[in-house]
């Protein structure tokens, strides 16, 4: 729900995001869900031009840049079940968090974002069962700490492929570190293999 103050604050951004919206990629860093509760969940996205940047906004201008979000019942969206309008706010990084409400229990959903001419990747989520919901069974994946340097995590391909009912994910996401000045990184990444130890 936008108030006067979002609404006069996305009309003085309106040249920030033409600038923007011709940015070759505006949702770089792609879609994210989870809180899962029986009626909705939580979306996530950032907007940027550039997430390496080294002014650690994106290369986007210091300014809110309006954006829309929908989730719908079917993967080619012509069923929509919730949507609505948000400001990404420099404050914020020009991060998105939207909590979804009015959904129905145990079931798929897809979700997508847009700002000016560019829309997110599509990503799917699902509602938690009722609370007297007695399922026969659940399936589910457990994921742990990673650094990104360390391999392809071709794991994350299998997982989004498999109908699963939720995904505990431990510890940190994603380990990343900054780049040095010379684009080189602060700290030398560690070997993919480690070797064998030796019989003494």
């Amino acid at each position: 729900m936008l108030t006067r103050r979002d609404l006069l604050a996305g009309a003085l951004a309106a040249p920030a995001l033409r600038a923007w919206a011709q940015a070759p990629a505006g949702f770089p860093l792609g879609v994210a869900a989870g809180d899962p509760r029986p009626d909705g969940f939580v979306i996530w996205t950032r907007l940027a031009r550039d997430v390496l940047h080294p002014d650690g906004a994106g290369g986007l201008p210091a300014a809110p840049v309006p954006a829309t979000w929908e989730v719908a019942e079917d993967e080619g969206f012509t069923r929509i079940a919730a949507h609505g309008e948000a400001l990404a706010r420099p404050e914020d990084a020009h991060t998105l968090h939207v909590t979804v409400d009015g959904l129905r229990p145990g079931r798929p959903y897809w979700y997508r974002f847009a700002a000016g001419d560019s829309r997110s990747s599509a990503g799917r989520a699902r509602t938690a069962p009722a609370p007297d919901a007695t399922p026969d069974a659940l399936s589910w994946a457990v994921a742990g700490c990673q650094r990104y340097d360390h391999g392809l995590y071709a794991v994350w391909r299998d997982i989004a492929r498999q109908e699963l009912d939720f995904v505990f994910h431990y510890g940190d996401y994603i380990y990343e570190y900054a780049l040095t000045p010379s684009g080189g990184r602060e700290m030398p990444p560690a070997p993919l293999f480690l070797p064998l130890p030796t019989a003494s």
